[in-house]
Parts: C-alpha cells; sequence; structure tokens
C-alpha cells in the first residue's frame, strides 16, 4: 500500500539538429579546453555530421540560410582537433569537404536561389579556412590555385546568373 506516486513518463523530444550541434560543439570545446583531445575530435566529428544534414536538408526558408555557416563551423572545429593532434592533412581534407559543399551548392541551379546565395557568401570564409589547412598540410601552391581557381569560376558565374535574372 505504500506504493509510490505515479508520474507519467516524459515523451521522448526529438533534439533539433541546431540543439544537437550546439550540445555537441559545447562539449567538445570543453574536452579541447582540457586537452582530451581523442573526445574532443569524436564530438566535433559528430558536430559536424549534424552541420552536414542541416545542410543538406534544411531549406525551411527561416532557416536554411544559416546552414552555411553552421557547417563552416563545424568544420573549422573539427580541423583545428584534427591540426592539434598532429593530422594536418586530415585537417585540410575536412576544410577542403566544405569548401566543396558550398560550392556544389552555389553551381547547382536547382538549388533554392536563397540558399545558394547563403552558400555563396560562405565561399571566402572557406577557401581561406582551406588556404590556412592546405599550407600546413603541405598541399603545393599550384594545386591551391587550381582549387582556388575552380572556386572563383563557381562564385563569378553565380554573379553573372544573379544579374541576369533581374
Amino acid at each position: 500500500m505504500n506504493e509510490s506516486p505515479s508520474f507519467p513518463l516524459p515523451k521522448p523530444v526529438k533534439l533539433s539538429i541546431d540543439h544537437q550541434w550546439k550540445t555537441l560543439t559545447r562539449a567538445a570545446n570543453r574536452a579541447f579546453e582540457i586537452e582530451n583531445f581523442e573526445l574532443a575530435e569524436k564530438l566535433y566529428d559528430d558536430a559536424l555530421y549534424e552541420a552536414e544534414q542541416r545542410f543538406r536538408n534544411d531549406r525551411a526558408p527561416g532557416t536554411m540560410q544559416s546552414a552555411p555557416s553552421m557547417l563552416i563551423a563545424a568544420g573549422a572545429n573539427a580541423a583545428e582537433c584534427s591540426a592539434r593532434c598532429g593530422d594536418n592533412s586530415g585537417a585540410a581534407k575536412i576544410t577542403f569537404s566544405v569548401l566543396h559543399c558550398l560550392r556544389t551548392s552555389v553551381d547547382d541551379v536547382n538549388e533554392v536561389l536563397a540558399f545558394r546565395h547563403a552558400c555563396f557568401l560562405q565561399l571566402k570564409p572557406a577557401l581561406l579556412e582551406f588556404a590556412n589547412r592546405a599550407k600546413s598540410a603541405g598541399i603545393s601552391k599550384c594545386e591551391f590555385s587550381k582549387v582556388a581557381e575552380e572556386t572563383r569560376k563557381i562564385a563569378l558565374s553565380f554573379i553573372s546568373n544573379i544579374l541576369t535574372i533581374h
């Protein structure tokens, strides 16, 4: 007869990608600060995965424009952690992957124009992040120049398309 009162259990809540990304990033930052790089690397990789999912799937008018900057931040964090662990090549691959995602979206005429524009605005920061990591990874200036030139062509093509639309 001395039963504990029964309370309804809360229903599981599906956390938004933003919330998951922020939670993972904060936890990774704390691990990074105390130099637990193994844990930080795993958490940053998980946060990067969440940011990539948002980047690939979010085309809601109110949120899609922040997906490219979230992807850049997640990639920069993961790359910094990889570099701190001595994997400069891995860091360069991460930042190139982010740049590639942005370039592909900017260049995709079937993509939502507002999303393409948001990606376009992040091309320069992504290219600079890749340049920093490419140098540390020993990527030749010639190889980097090819990436920079291709990025430039994509950006100019986007601007040209925008000018002809209006």
